[in-house]
């Protein structure tokens, strides 16, 4: 009995995992809604992970999110705004326009600009944009470029292969 309730308990957390790997930068109520788990049973499972060092977690914004081991808390930073559709469409753009005022990637975005103020501000208060004197954003690092390029290349599903294909070959 205890051997059956062990192999049933690696099996939900090997589902958890899995899902965190296939899926990275989801949440707790993700993980309980997509694989139909118990709240508890999720943290549980997602406490053990994570001490196991199977997965890692971040605060972003008003979520924890979770993430295979491999994301450092900029990477993660970046899936996370990714998740978020009016995030990731100023993020692709300042990608393939290189940089611009506020104006421009409202234009650009075909976004209000109050949205995009909005964003602009997280996203610069995150480390991920950064505005000159003359109020141009660009994103501030190229890994982060690197990883908004990666991330937002197809589904978010198949991120993780992508991500160790361009960082660890």
């Amino acid at each position: 009995m205890q051997r059956e309730r062990r192999t049933s308990e690696d099996s939900v957390r090997e589902r958890i995992k899995e899902f965190i790997w296939k899926n990275p930068g989801t949440h707790l109520r993700d993980i309980v809604k997509k694989l139909d788990i118990a709240m508890g049973q999720a943290q549980y499972h997602l406490e053990v992970l994570e001490n196991m060092g199977e997965v890692v977690s971040y605060r972003i914004g008003r979520y924890k999110r979770y993430y295979p081991p491999i994301f450092s808390i900029e990477d993660a930073r970046v899936i996370g705004f990714i998740h978020v559709p009016s995030a990731r469409k100023i993020l692709e753009t300042l990608i393939k326009k290189g940089e611009g005022k506020l104006s421009d990637i409202a234009e650009w975005t075909n976004m209000k600009p109050q949205t995009v103020a909005f964003h602009l501000k997280i996203l610069e208060e995150y480390g991920i944009v950064e505005k000159d004197a003359n109020k141009v954003y660009k994103i501030k690092k190229e890994r982060m470029k690197k990883v908004i390029e990666i991330a937002t290349k197809g589904t978010i599903e198949n991120l993780v292969s992508r991500f160790m294909k361009a960082f660890y070959s």
